[in-house]
């Protein structure tokens, strides 16, 4: 009975032996479940993670509020001539003050105040009056502003305080009115080298009272034109007229004609004189000889 049964037996051993033997289990495919291997999304996001990092180390502009720039008040305009003073003399007005000063109120139009003080009332030869009174002009007026500030055409009205017109033993106030229109120019040609520099002026001097004397009216003209250098020196013919008219229609006039030299420096400091003869000396208003000079600021 045994030994039937042992050769089974016998053959079970070897089959178990044979099934878990670790060498022959080496040549036996094996069933298994694959590893999982790395997918792109995992490179991607690696790279994404990276990148991202780069990113916030560097300064982050987009959240920081915007700069704000507080831009400098606009300088107020200030064109050539917005100030005007000058200290004259010459052989009949005698020696006198003159200030004007602009106020932009356009890109082409100024307001214009003025003064002007006289301190000899006897317009040379033109009185027979030995009362020295100081007498001044005062007004307000308007000019155009032309060709780039180059040229300024404009007008003026002003009071007469003294006794200029009036004939008065005193000074008066209201003594008279003046009526003043004018162009200024100083026209560039070639830019710094060479330009034209002139000025025509006209003034009717009318009186406004009647004084001890016997009143007066004046129309007095002013006219020169020349070329001027590197901006600094200007000369060229001269021109001044008066008529002098009394309340009993006496005419008195008065003719100069000469030549003029103007030196404009810096800081707008303007040197001239004007030099000629009277083309009309038998009129009594002057000696034959006429001369003019004038030391002021532009601004």
């Amino acid at each position: 009975m045994v030994s039937r049964s042992f050769p089974s037996f016998a053959l079970f051993l070897f089959l178990i032996v044979v099934t878990t033997s670790p060498a022959l289990a080496q040549d036996e495919p094996v069933a298994t479940e694959p590893a999982p291997e790395a997918t792109p999304l995992e490179t991607t996001t690696t790279e994404t993670t990276a990148t991202t990092e780069t990113t916030e180390r560097a300064p982050v502009y987009a959240e920081a509020p915007p700069a704000v720039t507080v831009e400098p008040p606009a300088p107020r305009q200030v064109r050539p001539h917005a100030f005007e003073g000058e200290a004259i003399i010459d052989t009949f007005w005698g020696f006198h003050i003159h200030g004007r000063g602009a106020i932009p109120v356009h890109e082409m139009v100024d307001l214009t105040v003025h003064a002007t003080l006289y301190t000899n009332p006897r317009l040379g030869g033109a009185s027979s009056r030995t009362v020295d009174v100081l007498w001044v002009e005062t007004g307000v007026g308007a000019r155009a502003v032309l060709l780039d500030g180059a040229l300024w055409a404009g007008g003026e009205i002003g009071l007469m305080h003294g006794a200029l017109l009036s004939d008065s033993s005193e000074a008066i106030p209201l003594d008279g009115i003046a009526v003043r229109p004018y162009v200024d120019a100083r026209v560039p040609l070639i830019d710094h080298v060479v330009g034209i520099d002139g000025l025509a002026q006209f003034t009717v001097f009318a009186p406004l009272r009647q004084g001890s004397g016997e009143t007066r009216t004046l129309f007095h003209t002013i006219a020169r034109v020349g070329p001027y250098f590197f901006d600094i020196v200007a000369l060229g013919p001269y021109w001044e007229h008066l008529f002098v008219e009394t309340a009993g229609g006496n005419l008195h006039p008065a003719t100069w004609l000469g030549g003029y030299v103007e030196a404009r420096l810096d800081f707008g400091l303007v040197v001239g004189a004007a030099a000629g003869v009277d083309l009309t000396p038998d009129e009594g208003l002057d000696d034959g000889e006429f001369y003019r000079a004038w030391l002021g600021w532009r601004l």
